[in-house]
């Protein structure tokens, strides 16, 4: 209690000692939320990386449902299974033939192909 009388007697002899103590405080204040680690600078920074990385989850969540969609018709669609066999895996029937063509490597079809209409 004495410190506190102490202190009000000092504020009523020196009353530009509120203003400058104010004042002190706000350049603090100021500091704090400008310049600081953890200011604002620091928050827009870390805002940013936020939304890239939910816009990665979105984009990983729409693989994962479409992955989880394809897992479920490879499980119960005998038919999608093996169109999937024989696309991926090469796999063909005994009375089934491969037909394998090929593109020639030479420089002249590639200048012919682009050359087009």
């Amino acid at each position: 209690m004495h410190k506190m009388l102490v202190f009000l007697e000092l504020i009523q002899r020196k009353p530009w000692l509120i203003t400058v103590l104010g004042g002190l405080i706000i350049l603090w204040l100021a500091y704090s939320v400008f310049l600081s680690q953890h200011g604002l600078p620091t928050y827009w920074k870390e805002k940013q990386v936020l939304d890239l990385l939910k816009l990665d989850l979105q984009e990983v969540q729409a693989k994962r449902e479409d992955l989880a969609k394809r897992i479920l018709l490879l499980r119960h669609n005998n038919t999608y299974l093996e169109s999937v066999i024989r696309s991926e895996l090469g796999y063909v029937y005994p009375d089934e033939y491969i037909l394998m063509m090929t593109v020639p490597n030479d420089k002249k079809t590639k200048e012919s192909e682009n050359d087009g209409p």
